[in-house]
C-alpha cells in the first residue's frame, strides 16, 4: 500500500484545521511545545495525548470535541511505519465530504469544510 509521506503532527493538525479553523497549527506547536517535544522528535506513544490536549484547547462544542477525537484517533490508528518513518495510507488521508458547523458564542452559525 503506497502512503503519503507527511509528519503525523501535520496528518494531526490538518485534521484539527477542519474542527477549529486556522488556528490548529498554532495549538499543536504549543501543545508539543507544553509536552516538552519538539515536532520531529515527539514519540508515537505521546500523539494521543497531543490529540487530547489540542482538542481541549481549540474546540469548545462538545459535539465537534467528539467528532473531531474520533477523526483524529481514526488518522492515528491508521497510521503506518515503514522504515522508522509513520505514513498514512492514502485512503485513510482523505478529507470527510460533509461539511462542519458550529455555533459561535454569538449565535452565529461558523461552517468548516
Amino acid at each position: 500500500m503506497v502512503g503519503v509521506k507527511q509528519s503525523p503532527v501535520d496528518m494531526l493538525a490538518e485534521a484539527l484545521e477542519k474542527f477549529a479553523g486556522p488556528m490548529a497549527k498554532f495549538v499543536i506547536a504549543k501543545q508539543i511545545k507544553d509536552m516538552g517535544e519538539t515536532k520531529d522528535s515527539i514519540p508515537r506513544r505521546k500523539l494521543s495525548i497531543l490529540i487530547e490536549r489540542a482538542i481541549n484547547a481549540a474546540i469548545y462544542n462538545p459535539q465537534l470535541k467528539t467528532r473531531a477525537k474520533k477523526e483524529m484517533h481514526d488518522i492515528l490508528e491508521n497510521m503506518e511505519e515503514s522504515n522508522g518513518q509513520l505514513t498514512v495510507p492514502e485512503e485513510a488521508s482523505a478529507a470527510p465530504s460533509e461539511p462542519i458547523v458550529e455555533r459561535d458564542i454569538h449565535g452565529i452559525d461558523v461552517l468548516y469544510s
